[in-house]
């Protein structure tokens, strides 16, 4: 990570562990000063610009920018793919959401998709998105063990119920990372 990124994804424990008071307000000179630290310790790098854990190696931040690259490709791809999914009825929006809203994507990842569907409409709208992504041969299946470049609508939210009931930091970082791809009016 770079060190506005180590900033701007710390996490303030009173989410997490219910500490009656937070960390406070900290800096970006606060995050570089506690990175500068733990560089001279064992078991940070810092590289180009980038820190990373040193089992990573001196080279993660190349792995890193390459993985970036990749994802701007694969977002190409996908949003010439997707481009189709606003003919589908009932979706309201979609987001990127995965290895490929945080840019780390591989050759071989898939497109993972989180669909905003009419009230009411849930299951009707998962059943034409399937049938549209069968007939563009983007439809990642149960039986796909590699499914490079195609879709996966693996999270379903209806516009009328967009709050998450069950908090944690995995749900947290998935709806912090989503990419708008696709949204009707209103």
């Amino acid at each position: 990570l770079t060190l506005q990124e180590v900033h701007a994804y710390l996490i303030n424990p009173v989410r997490v562990d219910r500490i009656p008071r937070g960390v406070g307000d900290v800096t970006l000179a606060d995050v570089a000063n506690a990175l500068e630290g733990l560089v001279k310790g064992p078991r940070v790098l810092e590289a180009s610009g980038f820190y990373c854990l040193s089992e990573l190696g001196p080279d993660a931040w190349q792995v890193r920018v390459q993985c970036e690259k990749e994802s701007a490709e694969k977002f190409r791809k996908l949003i010439r793919r997707a481009w189709w999914f606003q003919a589908v009825p009932y979706v309201r929006a979609l987001f990127v959401s995965g290895s490929l809203a945080l840019a780390s994507a591989e050759p071989t990842s898939d497109f993972d998709v989180l669909v905003v569907a009419a009230t009411g409409r849930l299951y009707t709208c998962r059943a034409f998105l399937s049938v549209a992504a069968s007939l563009l041969r983007a439809r990642r299946t149960r039986y796909d063990s590699i499914a490079t470049d195609k879709f996966c609508f693996n999270h379903y939210i209806t516009d009328t119920n967009l709050e998450i009931p069950y908090e944690s930091i995995v749900t947290a970082q998935i709806y912090a990372t989503l990419v708008p791809i696709y949204a009707r009016e209103n």
